[in-house]
């Protein structure tokens, strides 16, 4: 059942990359997009003054990875950006002067030798992590400068807020913590057994870090500690294609291969809801989770193999809205965190969608949604 909404409509499409998207980010600025491909690039991408649609050509074409870029995600000041690759390695990003300043996984250089600023947000990640300490068979090790390497592909990449930690996941069934100033891995965590397809810090103090792999595990990390809170698992067990917090930090998105995506309360190991409709049975899909209520309605959006785009209102969990235009599976998706605009990346395209029409500012949000996206008061 698809509920009344405001209908959506296509607003560009836009040849982006010579491969397949694998990812797609709005800075917090919300100015810029990045897109991140098979062709080994990181794009970024600038709001035109329409608002709704993207500048032709992009503002920085990122080069220097040997192989696909998997993901790519924004430090929190809009400066730089981090990318995960085939490669086995993650690079940091100067996005003004468009080079890298670091490669997290390659020979390590200090990054206040890279750059002649200073970096304030990048600083902290002592006091965060404490000292790395090795933890006999659990999960976590200190790490060793001459083993500061994934061993298989690099699938994810996210910073903390404060700036100071990039967490990579990888194929090698690992998750490292790296200090954003020096380069350096500080901590290893042996997260799943299978490989690790998605990591992302809470997003309000970055003391928690989600975490899924190909194993069917959701997993809630304390990153001081870097013990493993909660580890969530859906019945019957499907490979986990990607989980996110909810911007309020209070529940975790996941998108499962059984064509379903989940909201958890995680501290008490519920599904809260449940979506289905879309086709998702052989890729990791991104979701989009909206700060603020698109039509009035707080809602999860998720690529589909079908080539469509399913968005569900959170309160009832129906579909309020299917996109059509993409001709392959829709696996990159971004939604703007303060108004009504989704970017979706498919083969080597990307597509912005916004509502056709203005909403009636009297129209009532479902109430079952307050406590999902909302910050506590």
């Amino acid at each position: 059942m698809t509920t009344s909404a405001p209908a959506w409509r296509e607003r560009q499409t836009l040849s982006a990359h010579v491969k397949p998207i694998s990812s797609l980010s709005f800075s917090p600025t919300e100015r810029l997009l990045a897109s991140s491909s098979a062709d080994s690039s990181v794009k970024i991408w600038r709001l035109s003054s329409s608002d709704d649609e993207l500048d032709e050509s992009p503002v920085a074409a990122l080069f220097g990875h040997t192989a696909g870029v998997s993901a790519a995600c924004w430090s929190p000041d809009s400066r730089y950006v981090a990318s995960a690759s085939d490669d086995r390695t993650a690079r940091l990003w100067d996005v003004e002067k468009k080079k890298t300043l670091v490669t997290l996984g390659a020979t390590y250089r200090s990054l206040d030798a890279a750059v002649n600023t200073p970096l304030s947000l990048l600083e902290g990640s002592a006091a965060v992590l404490g000292l790395a300490e090795g933890v006999e068979n659990g999960s976590v090790a200190a790490s060793d400068p001459s083993q500061e390497t994934h061993k298989g592909f690099v699938s994810c990449v996210a910073f903390n807020p404060q700036g100071s930690l990039v967490a990579t996941g990888s194929h090698d069934e690992n998750v490292r913590l790296w200090d954003v100033r020096s380069g350096r891995s500080v901590v290893t965590i042996g997260a799943h057994q299978e490989p690790v397809v998605s990591v992302e810090f809470h997003p309000t103090d970055g003391s928690l870090l989600v975490t899924a792999g190909y194993d069917g595990l959701v997993r809630v990390w304390d990153v001081a500690s870097r013990q493993c809170l909660r580890s969530i698992i859906s019945e019957p067990a499907a490979p986990v294609g990607s989980a996110r917090f909810t911007p309020n930090g209070r529940y975790v998105v996941s998108a499962t291969l059984d064509n379903t995506v989940r909201l958890w309360d995680y501290m008490r190991d519920i599904c809260v809801r449940s979506f289905t409709g879309h086709v998702n049975r052989k890729f990791g899909m991104q979701c989009a989770f909206s700060e603020q209520r698109w039509n009035k309605q707080a809602v999860v959006a998720c690529g589909s193999e079908d080539s469509r785009i399913f968005m569900w209102d959170i309160g009832t969990q129906q579909t309020s809205t299917i996109l059509t235009g993409h001709e392959h599976p829709v696996l990159a998706l971004a939604g703007h965190s303060t108004r009504a605009l989704l970017a979706s990346g498919s083969n080597r395209d990307i597509k912005m969608w916004a509502p056709s029409v203005e909403v009636d500012s009297n129209d009532k949000a479902s109430e079952q949604s307050d406590d999902i996206t909302q910050e506590e008061k």
